[in-house]
C-alpha cells in the first residue's frame, strides 16, 4: 500500500476513533454540549432527510452524519499534514480547535441547528475540549502512517 493511502487510511481511522471518543466524552461530561448533543444530531438529520423522522431514528442518523464528517476531516487532516507538516501544530490540538470554530460554532449557528447565544459558556467550552481531544487522536493515528 502506498504511503499516501496508508496516511489517508490512518487519518480516517483517527477520525472514526476521535469521533467516537468525542461523543463518549460529551455523553459523560456534558450531554447538552453545544453542537454535539443528540438533539442537534436529530435536527441535522431532519435538515438532510426531512422532518418526518422519528426522534430516536433522527438522533442515530444525525450521529452517523457526525461520524462520517469526522472520518472525512480526519482523512483530510492526514493528507494535508503529509504535505505541510507545519500544520501539525500542537499535535492536532490546533486542528481540533479550528474544527470546533468552523464546524461547530459557525456552521451549527448559521444553519440554525442551535443558538450560540442561548448556550452556556460551559457548553461551548465542553464542545471545544471535545474537539481538541478529537484533533489529538487524529494526529496520533496519522503521525507515523506515511
Amino acid at each position: 500500500m502506498a504511503a499516501t493511502s496508508r496516511k489517508l487510511l490512518a487519518g480516517a481511522l483517527g477520525g472514526a476513533l476521535g469521533s467516537v471518543a468525542m461523543k463518549a466524552m460529551v455523553h459523560v461530561c456534558d450531554p447538552d454540549s453545544f453542537g454535539l448533543s443528540s438533539k442537534t444530531d436529530a435536527k441535522a438529520a431532519r435538515a438532510v432527510f426531512g422532518s418526518g423522522l422519528e426522534e430516536k431514528r433522527a438522533e442515530r442518523i444525525g450521529a452517523a452524519i457526525h461520524y462520517v464528517f469526522g472520518i472525512a476531516t480526519g482523512a483530510a487532516y492526514a493528507a494535508v499534514t503529509g504535505k505541510y507538516p507545519a500544520l501539525r501544530a500542537a499535535r492536532g490540538a490546533a486542528f481540533g480547535a479550528g474544527l470546533w470554530l468552523i464546524a461547530d460554532e459557525l456552521a451549527v449557528t448559521v444553519t440554525r441547528l442551535e443558538n450560540a447565544r442561548a448556550a452556556s459558556a460551559r457548553s461551548h467550552a465542553s464542545a471545544l475540549a471535545a474537539h481538541v481531544f478529537y484533533g489529538l487522536i487524529v494526529d496520533g493515528c496519522s503521525e507515523n502512517a506515511g
